[in-house]
């Protein structure tokens, strides 16, 4: 997807505006019955990105640094940050009435992780140091920390499930859980825990 801007959004406040995306493939699904139980299980491949854009770049790139030099300040960027991460898990879940009134359901997830990119220090501006030209003077510290796994499989041992689990080197795991309570014909009550766990980035860290 491409994001257009004109303009400053009206509702971006002083710290800037967050703008991401999540997406979720599955590569393989499984589901079955067993009495009242429903089981499944699975692969999927998930990805996520957020990225926070500062109101005064912004400003910049859509308006230019004119209202920079009249107002005699530097356009602060301070606050932009990134933070995006791939992965893939496998997951087992189940769903079923555990009394009349009470139905819960689960999915417990075994974590790889492929990449991770955060920012951990973040401090930048724009000055126009010659007015009358326009002459800018840019200043810049950023800290980013990544990781990418490395997938190193020993194909001596290739066969070896715990070896290909752990190829990546960044493991992790995950649970979502949720549940209705049904007080009766009128009034039923829900609840979820979802995406409770953490990858553990260990390989690849830069």
């Amino acid at each position: 997807s491409t994001l257009f801007l004109s303009r400053i959004p009206t509702n971006v406040k002083d710290r800037g505006a967050i703008y991401g995306f999540e997406n979720q493939v599955d590569l393989i699904s499984i589901r079955f019955r067993t009495r009242k139980m429903f089981w499944g299980i699975g692969s999927s491949l998930n990805t996520s990105f957020n990225a926070r854009l500062p109101k005064d770049l912004l400003e910049v790139a859509i308006n230019g640094n004119a209202s920079f030099v009249n107002a005699n300040r530097k356009a602060d960027f301070s606050d932009l940050a990134i933070d995006g991460s791939a992965y893939q898990d496998i997951y087992l879940s189940w769903a079923g009435p555990i009394t009349d009134k009470i139905n819960l359901g689960g999915r417990v997830r075994y974590l790889t992780g492929i990449a991770n990119v955060q920012t951990k220090r973040s401090n930048g501006s724009l000055s126009t140091s010659d007015p009358d030209n326009y002459g800018q003077a840019i200043g810049t510290d950023y800290l980013l920390n990544t990781s990418v796994g490395a997938f190193d499989i020993d194909n001596s041992n290739n066969n070896s499930v715990n070896n290909v689990l752990n190829a990546s080197g960044n493991t992790g795991w995950g649970i979502d859980i949720g549940g209705s309570y049904k007080h009766n014909e009128k009034w039923r009550f829900f609840g979820s825990l979802i995406d409770v766990g953490a990858i553990n980035w260990t390989t690849g860290v830069r």
